[in-house]
């Protein structure tokens, strides 16, 4: 069990290695939608590989911090676009009406 979890911790560490800053970004895009890639298996690594000297911090810092941006903007372009058709489709629960969500929806308008 030990040796397969060194393994597997060094497969990773190899990966992020490999893949460098685009790898970077693109996991923490993933990170910041949908897909269950949390940041604290991305940045431990690449900070592993700026402290020895293949990676730049500034660089990790700057993929990491650009990948959860877009992926934060994408998903709110994402629910922006399918939220609302969505929800007049299909109810989550039988409390929600059409007319409780038109008054969530004057409430968020009066309110900014």
């Amino acid at each position: 069990m030990e040796q397969t979890l060194h393994h597997l911790l060094a497969t990773w560490m190899q990966f992020v290695l490999d893949w460098g800053y685009l790898g970077i970004f693109v996991m923490m895009v993933f990170e910041s939608t949908a897909v269950p890639i949390p940041a604290e298996i991305v940045i431990p690594p690449a900070a592993y590989w700026a402290a020895q000297g293949k990676l730049n911090i500034a660089g990790v810092i700057l993929a990491a911090t650009a990948g959860g941006w877009v992926g934060s903007a994408l998903s709110y372009w994402i629910a922006w676009k399918l939220g609302r058709p969505l929800s007049s489709r299909a109810t989550i629960s039988p409390s929600i009406t059409k007319c409780s969500m038109g008054n969530a929806r004057r409430a968020r308008t009066r309110s900014g």
